[in-house]
């Protein structure tokens, strides 16, 4: 294999920790946070060519306050968000600030979710559409971490409030986020295993909290996920027989989309509109979908668009007011 020579970002006589990046048209936006002389973190960025050439010397692009930490960054087709969370110095919390395709720095700062306490928020961000999906873990009254997100427009805007995406007692954190066609996927570490949800581009839960990753005994941490072709790949480290490994995963959309189920005889396919549990027939083998094609476990699923299968056929389209 042949051995590559490395690019030099950053040779500051500080401390480059946390990187991130993305592609924007001509160039790579790379962001990480730069430990200071007398114990600051601060977000830089810096550009990088498709020739490896480095552009920038790396431009201080958060709000300059003493602990900004764990940036991560998107790209719109216009400019880039980048996002951090920042620690001891107050405001706490998940901040955002847009950076030109030239690495200026926007003219202000934005909070994303302001919170009373300093905490380790670790937030990853994708884009789709116009719209970003910024995620978080932060800590709930019950002593654990829950998991969060905000839709956020790509003019700034925060649309809608805050969205609690894994909200039970369990301690759930280490979340990250990707776009694919139309919607969103957030995977997370939650009792050893890597759950996820489908996220709408206007912030709402599609179906339910979903487990990807095998049941223990091994412990799982650290999962990532990235859309290509038909199916993401979700990746995590599995600590197995005193070893680490890295385990995958391709299977998030199983159902409609792999057993091509067919639509029956003479259905018209005109939706049905519910307010209240899905009514099933009686004595049929019965399976109800979700609008992503995810087989769906509850008869009082969450409001949204599902598919009634009989005996293997889409019969009925449901819709979920509430």
């Amino acid at each position: 294999m042949q051995v590559l020579q490395s690019i030099v970002l950053v040779e500051l006589p500080d401390v480059g920790s946390e990187p991130d990046v993305c592609f924007g048209i001509e160039n790579y936006l790379a962001v990480w946070s730069q430990g200071e002389f007398g114990g600051e973190w601060h977000i830089r960025a810096a550009r990088v060519d498709p020739e490896g050439a480095v552009l920038d010397t790396g431009i201080i692009c958060g709000m300059d306050h003493y602990s900004e930490l764990h940036p991560s960054v998107a790209f719109d087709g216009e400019r880039y968000l980048v996002v951090w969370y920042n620690y001891v110095e107050p405001p706490a919390g998940i901040f955002g600030r847009f950076v030109s395709r030239e690495c200026i720095p926007g003219n202000r700062e934005f909070p994303i979710r302001e919170l009373s306490i300093n905490t380790n928020n670790d937030p990853d961000i994708a884009f789709l559409d116009s719209v970003y999906l910024v995620v978080w873990n932060e800590p709930s009254l019950s002593y654990d971490d829950d998991i969060y997100g905000q839709i956020v427009h790509m003019n700034g805007t925060l649309l809608g409030s805050e969205i609690p995406i894994a909200v039970d007692s369990i301690y759930q954190y280490q979340v990250r986020v990707c776009a694919m066609d139309t919607i969103f996927v957030v995977v997370w570490n939650q009792n050893s295993r890597v759950c996820g949800q489908f996220i709408g581009r206007d912030g709402s839960l599609i179906g339910d909290n979903f487990q990807i990753s095998d049941p223990p005994p091994h412990p799982r941490d650290f999962p990532d996920i990235a859309p290509g072709g038909p199916q993401p790949l979700t990746v995590w480290h599995e600590f197995v027989n005193d070893d680490h490994e890295i385990y995958g995963d391709m299977e998030l959309f199983p159902g409609i989309r792999e057993t091509s189920l067919q639509t029956g005889r003479g259905s018209s396919m005109i939706p049905t509109i519910v307010a209240d549990h899905l009514i099933l027939p009686v004595g049929k083998r019965c399976r109800v979908y979700d609008i992503t094609g995810c087989p769906v476990r509850y008869s009082d699923p969450v409001p949204g668009v599902y598919f009634v299968a009989v005996d293997g056929q889409i019969v009925t389209k449901v819709v979920k007011v509430r």
